[in-house]
């Protein structure tokens, strides 16, 4: 089934509406899961800090001196980890910036992966995210895109609270960018709460010259797929 944009005139200030309530809806669900992945890496940087306090205080010889390098190496580690947390919420919480330009999918489904890992992690469902090593790029907004892309990965992720699979594998068409999101097909997105999710990105994809397309149910479980003609760098067209 093809994912259509209801008629343009009408309805795209609509959609929007839905889209931005979906959107928040979408971050409070991820927000709880990053709140729960957060207090790993606090809790250990408390905890090594103090361990290299007290090995500072009570030994000065060389084991001890590599103790403290291990210590120090953890912290930072784990303080990297909590910040690349927060620049992936900053990023969301940016402002459109509204213009055309070559969008590189691959690593802006690496960019969300971090966002989708915690939920996941806070409702055990195994993630699995796969995208090429080189660029796939795409002619088109990428804050839009973005968030289009959360909503998608969101409401294939939100009906598995006791646990699943989850995977999402970016691919490279002769013309096209086809991003395959996947679920065991007791998983499928949760009925009509995943309609407006799924009609604005229907829209996005329209107006970036796609389609976003809900394959039938199969053995392998239920599957949705976003699609972009691919374009090259340098070659972006400017949009009104």
């Amino acid at each position: 089934m093809v994912v259509h944009d209801a008629d343009q005139e009408s309805s795209v200030a609509l959609a929007s509406t839905a889209s931005d309530a979906a959107h928040l809806r979408n971050l409070n669900a991820l927000y709880a899961g990053m709140l729960h992945s957060l207090r790993g890496p606090v809790n250990a940087i408390s905890m090594n800090l103090e361990l290299l306090r007290v090995t500072r205080e009570d030994e000065t010889d060389t084991a001890a001196r590599k103790r403290d390098l291990r210590c120090i190496d953890q912290i930072g580690k784990e303080v990297a980890r909590l910040t690349a947390l927060v620049e992936a919420v900053g990023e969301q919480l940016a402002p459109d910036d509204g213009g055309w330009q070559p969008v590189d999918l691959a690593q802006l489904l690496r960019d969300l992966e971090l966002l989708v890992a915690a939920q996941a992690r806070s409702q055990r469902v195994t993630l699995h995210i796969t995208a090429p090593d080189e660029p796939v790029l795409v002619n088109g907004r990428r804050r839009e895109l973005q968030r289009t892309l959360l909503g998608l990965l969101a409401i294939r992720l939100r009906p598995m609270q006791d646990g699943g699979q989850l995977t999402a594998t970016l691919e490279i068409g002769e013309q096209q960018a086809l991003l395959s999101i996947r679920t065991a097909e007791h998983e499928a997105a949760d009925g009509q709460e995943s309609l407006p999710t799924l009609e604005w990105a229907a829209c996005v994809a329209t107006r970036h010259g796609g389609s976003v397309v809900v394959k039938p149910p199969d053995d392998a479980g239920s599957c949705v797929q976003f699609r972009l003609p691919r374009t090259k760098a340098g070659d972006a067209a400017v949009r009104e």
